[in-house]
């Protein structure tokens, strides 16, 4: 991959033979680095960083389904430093192995009781690769939805306010959505949740005045006797 990179950006044949000689030292030189840097470290905290060199590796082989089964097994039996590793290496997968990713984001969501919140606030912090997937087919879109949700009535604070921070996003992405998700936070405890809400709200209630001017504009147009229903489904 790095050979490739070279090829792309180095024309001077003679520049690429100097740089390939430098990373072939560099790459014969990284055992003793990686041990020199392990050494730094004892018990758990050595554990952690062998365990986040380990998935580097194999996401960059690429091996997503290797990758997959030890992340599950590091959220599963690890020691939480390793939980913590493991739900944030999950976002690196979120391209490829994106349903896979969801559901287990999901499910440390929903079981939020038993997770240390260092944990769920690794998956607020993927919360910007999330959205774009509310926009996706009806299964992942409806996955995305459900994590969005569990981040919303999580009882973390800061993950509370993570959600409402990206609310003008989501806005743009899927507005039936955010209407569910205002419905969800607007009488949050949180006043400064609360302030960030409220320009979105604002701004939904505009975009959804406006369409309303049209439909009835638009109604205005037929004879009385082909008015068959009212904007909204409203009964006579």
């Amino acid at each position: 991959m790095l050979a490739g990179t070279l090829e792309e950006h180095v024309s001077d044949p003679e520049e690429q033979g100097r740089l390939r000689q430098q990373l072939e030292q560099l790459r014969a030189a990284l055992p003793e680095l990686l041990s020199h840097y392990l050494s730094r470290w004892e018990g758990v905290e050595r554990e952690a960083v062998r365990f986040s060199i380990a998935l580097h590796e194999i996401i960059a082989a690429p091996a997503p389904e290797t990758a997959l089964q030890a992340i599950s097994e590091g959220l599963r039996q690890g020691h939480l430093l390793v939980q913590i590793v493991a739900a944030r290496y999950l976002e690196r997968l979120l391209p490829v192995r994106t349903e896979a990713v969801l559901q287990i984001y999901h499910h440390l969501l929903r079981n939020s009781s038993s997770r240390h919140r260092n944990v769920r606030r690794a998956v607020a912090k993927a919360l910007p690769a999330i959205l774009p997937y509310l926009r996706a087919e009806s299964s992942v879109r409806h996955l995305a939805q459900h994590v969005i949700s569990c981040l919303a009535g999580e009882t973390d604070l800061y993950i509370r306010r993570a959600v409402a921070d990206r609310a003008m996003h989501i806005l743009s992405l899927d507005r039936e959505f955010l209407l569910t998700l205002l419905q969800q936070m607007h009488r949050d405890a949180d006043p400064a949740i609360r302030y960030r809400l409220r320009p979105v709200a604002l701004r939904l209630a505009e975009i959804w005045l406006v369409w309303y001017a049209h439909t009835v504009r638009l109604l205005g147009a037929f004879p009385a006797s082909r008015r068959t229903t009212r904007p909204f489904g409203e009964q006579p």
